[in-house]
């Protein structure tokens, strides 16, 4: 369940008219003009963790000082409600989402203003659940049963649920007191418990609606056999995994880089020192070497490496100018030159400016309102951990291995993947860098895909002898086996809908247990928001 979150009713206006009936004889307080304020994206993880598992909504008043440039400080909360689930936490920790353009009383810098801002914390309504699977037959549904129970399904989905329960009571929320957690936790478990039979049940009706009598006891008595087992339950490879995915994309970053970097300029120790010569200050209103009292940190330019470099794992500078305004912070910045150029590291500075502020001594001496040279190093992201995979058997099993992993469903889902990560990244071809970008990292994402093959099929051959690969292959190539691999979407679908209806029953008992001993119902709030100059 995704949290959203609304304010009371209208922030800026609410502010405005309360303002004017505490303004000082003689002054005219201007509506708060907001310049930047929480947006949904940013909220969801402020949201407290109980009340958005348990779908129970808040209020709070969040009071706060104003200061010279339009940040919100020394604040606190009232009228939370209800009080025991961290919603004050909550407001206290979304009040550096909120800044106000400075300017708010007769177009001068207030400061110590304090604002009242009413928070409302509200949860989306969810949409119907889909329609729950119907079994095939009950021939299927019989045999439906004896695969979930091969499997395990159930337990698993269980003891994920009941791990849920655990993080609940344990999780490190100054905000939530310790009984309200013991009794989320205990509420979430109880009604886990109670739908024991209904997560076993789901499995087995998504099961008989995909697939037939015939094939689902071909499926079973496969699943029984120590050779499903050991690919099944895979505790080798689950951990492992990680690392040669990690192994897959330093493959794919140094075939990338080579390939782009052949054809494109790429950061050199000449380029670096280009980027940070000396310009020219004859005209006196430039500060080319300026003195910072902050600076963005390392880890915040590492996080702010725009996706083509850090998918390529490249080093990045620019040098850009900005103005410096009276307080010595930086504004209307433009990068003068960038390297390499045109893959988004100019921007990525750009956006890093809010976090210097000029030594004040450097400031008194007549720079406010000035041109400021501003250099910007971005550190290549170092290579992911990889491990060596254990030694293959024989080299029987080693072939038996690569063909299972590079058929079947295997090579479609690892491009899958992969299309679907690089979507998220938003590489984009707005120039022709980042073109020559893509076309690079496609050729890339070939050679790691062997790469990834590679390490999967030695790691299988390392753990699982050759005649169980012999029997999981010919499993695989069975009709049974073929139809699991054909219908796995549908699969999932069904096995997602049936689950549905069975979390929608566990966490409406435990809301309803949990609730029986906790406030879950806001209070009303009080007319009283305000906007207070001293």
């Amino acid at each position: 369940m995704m949290s959203r979150f609304a304010y009371g009713p209208g922030v800026a206006l609410a502010l405005a008219l309360a303002g004017e009936a505490h303004a000082q004889p003689g002054m005219t307080i201007t509506n708060p003009d907001w310049v930047r304020q929480p947006e949904a994206k940013d909220l969801a993880g402020h949201y407290p963790k109980i009340a958005n598992r348990f779908n129970i909504e808040g209020r709070a008043t969040l009071s706060c000082k104003v200061d010279v440039k339009g940040r919100l400080n020394s604040c606190s909360t009232s009228g939370v409600s209800p009080s025991n689930l961290g919603f004050a936490s909550a407001a206290i920790a979304m009040s550096e989402l909120f800044e106000m353009r400075p300017q708010t009383l007769n177009g001068l810098p207030v400061d110590g203003a304090e604002v009242r801002i009413p928070l409302r914390f509200t949860l989306p309504t969810d949409p119907p659940p889909p329609t729950a699977p119907r079994p095939m037959s009950s021939a299927a549904l019989v045999q439906a049963y004896r695969l979930v129970d091969a499997q395990k399904l159930a337990e698993g989905a269980i003891e994920n649920t009941l791990n849920e329960a655990r993080r609940l009571e344990t999780s490190r929320d100054a905000g939530t007191p310790m009984s309200t957690r013991t009794a989320a936790g205990a509420a979430l478990r109880s009604a886990t418990e109670k739908h024991r039979a209904a997560f076993r049940d789901a499995y087995a009706n998504a099961y008989a609606a995909v697939f037939s009598d015939v094939e689902l006891e071909t499926m079973a008595n496969f699943a029984l056999t120590p050779a499903s087992q050991a690919i099944s339950t895979g505790d080798v490879l689950r951990a492992v995994a990680p690392a040669i995915a990690s192994r897959g994309l330093n493959v794919l970053r140094r075939q990338a880089a080579e390939t782009y970097c052949s054809g494109q300029p790429c950061l050199t120790p000449k380029d670096a020192a280009r980027v940070w010569r000396p310009v020219s200050m004859a005209s006196g209103e430039l500060l080319d070497a300026p003195i910072w009292d902050q600076t963005p940190s390392r880890r915040d330019l590492d996080r702010s490496l725009p996706p083509i470099p850090a998918l390529l794992g490249l080093a990045g500078a620019v040098r850009m100018t900005c103005y410096l305004t009276d307080e010595g912070e930086l504004t209307d910045c433009k990068a003068d030159e960038e390297v390499p150029a045109g893959i988004g590291f100019g921007d990525a500075a750009v956006k890093q400016a809010k976090e210097y502020q000029l030594n004040a001594v450097q400031l008194s001496q007549g720079f406010a309102g000035r041109k400021v040279t501003v250099r910007v190093g971005f550190r290549a992201p170092p290579p992911l951990e990889t491990f060596a995979p254990p030694e293959p058997q024989s080299d029987e099993g080693l072939a038996l291995a690569r063909e299972l992993v590079t058929t079947f469903e295997n090579e479609a889902n690892l491009q899958e993947a992969i299309d679907a990560r690089l979507s998220e990244l938003n590489i984009g071809t707005s120039t022709p860098q980042a073109r020559a970008a893509q076309a690079a990292i496609a050729g890339g994402v070939e050679r790691a895909k062997g790469e990834v093959y590679d390490q999967m099929a030695k790691s299988i051959a390392g753990v699982i002898p050759k005649d169980q690969l012999k029997e999981i292959l010919a499993f695989r190539r069975s009709p049974a086996g073929q139809a699991q691999t054909r219908r796995s979407k549908e699969l999932t679908e069904a096995t997602m809908a049936a689950l549905t209806h069975v979390f929608l029953q566990v966490s409406a008992d435990a809301r309803a247990e949990f609730c029986r001993s906790q406030a879950c119902e806001p209070e009303a709030p009080k007319a009283s928001s305000s906007v207070r100059v001293r």
